[in-house]
């Protein structure tokens, strides 16, 4: 029989009991708050990297909004430069490539001012839609083109934004086939008769001038002894005053006669245009440095600057995108005479690089493809005036 324990050796054996139990709670405690603290980690870091995918996430889609805009655009930019990008006579380019800019680029750039002044894409594209069958049919192109890149991209990669190589020549065999061949040739036309109807005012203009000088020289040609018969009495020094103040007369009558000849020959819109572009130029000094080689302004290049100006009046009224009356080349003539000049956009492009400035979707020649466009597609923008003449 088992020998029975007194009370104190009972009591003892509790409190070891107890103690070894308060030991293991403890221990438990600690196992516990190191498993309660590692879940609190590993939460954290999977709250932490869900809160960077929303970010990235976010931050792609925000991209991909911008991306899914800018595609429209630039898609609207080469439907009017396939055509507008062919009618530019290569002989008015020379003088602009001499002075580092990209006859393409700077077209480009006049498209996409064209845009944005016109409401910007989605306004110009609605019209598009409803004006003609030419128009009606880039819209088409545009609209498959964007909803084809839509479908090939990762909204939330950004490292996938961009146009497929089989979109690309899909929109632009699209846009041969859409354009009729005779509105090409009917603006280039146009903008061949506007330049030799420039050049031909502007030799009269040339001639007139001159001989207004010529005769104003002959005025000047009276020496002091001459002088001195028709003003007897007069002493040298008021012979000398009355000559001057001939002079000066002879110089305003001058400049007056001269300032007539200008705007007597200066009728057409292409020869508004060069005056106009010539005086912004020298409106800013940074702008006119850049227009001058060896301290002399060249002509040349501001004469082809507005030819291509010219040249997209005659592309987006042919193609009847905008009417281009008498207000509306009012309008342009103000806008080259504001700071926001076509001078100060060549000097621009002329300091970016290629990679900054080049087509959005192509390279330049992708937009002035040498394709035969089909001349079954019929539009009545072909029949649409020309706008040579100033009113």
């Amino acid at each position: 029989m088992p020998k029975r324990l007194t009370d104190k050796q009972i009591t003892q054996k509790l409190i070891q009991q107890q103690a070894m139990r308060e030991q293991q709670e403890r221990i438990q405690a600690k196992l516990d708050q190191k498993h309660r603290y590692r879940a609190i980690r590993e939460q954290y870091e999977e709250s932490r990297d869900a809160r960077n995918r929303y970010v990235q996430n976010e931050q792609s889609y925000k991209k991909y909004g911008s991306f899914k805009r800018n595609i429209k655009e630039a898609l609207l930019t080469e439907a009017i430069m396939y055509t507008y990008g062919q009618v530019i006579p290569q002989i008015m380019t020379e003088a602009t490539i001499a002075r580092g800019v990209e006859p393409q680029t700077l077209m480009r750039g006049f498209v996409q001012d064209f845009i944005k002044e016109s409401g910007g894409f989605s306004k110009l594209l609605t019209r598009f839609r409803y004006k003609n069958e030419v128009l009606s049919e880039y819209a088409t192109l545009i609209d498959e083109a964007s909803k084809d890149v839509e479908e090939n991209v990762d909204k939330s990669d950004d490292s996938s934004f961009g146009i497929p190589s089989n979109t690309k020549e899909t929109f632009y065999a699209g846009l041969a086939q859409a354009t009729p061949e005779e509105v090409v040739d009917t603006i280039k036309s146009r903008i061949s008769d506007s330049i030799s109807g420039f050049l031909d005012e502007n030799r009269a203009m040339k001639d007139a001038i001159t001989d207004i000088v010529n005769t104003n020289q002959a005025k000047t040609a009276v020496d002091n002894d001459q002088l001195k018969e028709q003003y007897h009495g007069k002493t040298d020094e008021e012979i000398q005053a009355i000559k001057e103040h001939r002079l000066q007369k002879i110089d305003r009558n001058t400049n007056i006669l001269i300032r007539e000849a200008r705007d007597k020959y200066s009728k057409s819109v292409l020869g508004e245009m060069v005056k106009t572009l010539g005086k912004s130029v020298m409106k800013d000094s940074v702008i006119r440095e850049s227009f001058f080689t060896n301290n002399t302004l060249n002509v040349d290049a501001i004469v082809e600057t507005a030819v291509m100006m010219y040249g997209l009046l005659e592309t987006v009224n042919a193609l009847q995108i905008v009417n281009v009356d008498e207000d509306y080349i009012q309008k342009v003539l103000e806008d080259m005479s504001s700071s926001s000049t076509p001078a100060s956009k060549s000097e621009q492009y002329k300091s970016e690089t290629p990679s900054e400035t080049k087509s959005p979707i192509s390279s330049s020649s992708s937009s002035s493809s040498s394709s035969t466009p089909s001349s079954s597609s019929s539009s009545s923008s072909s029949s649409s005036s020309g706008m040579g003449s100033s009113k």
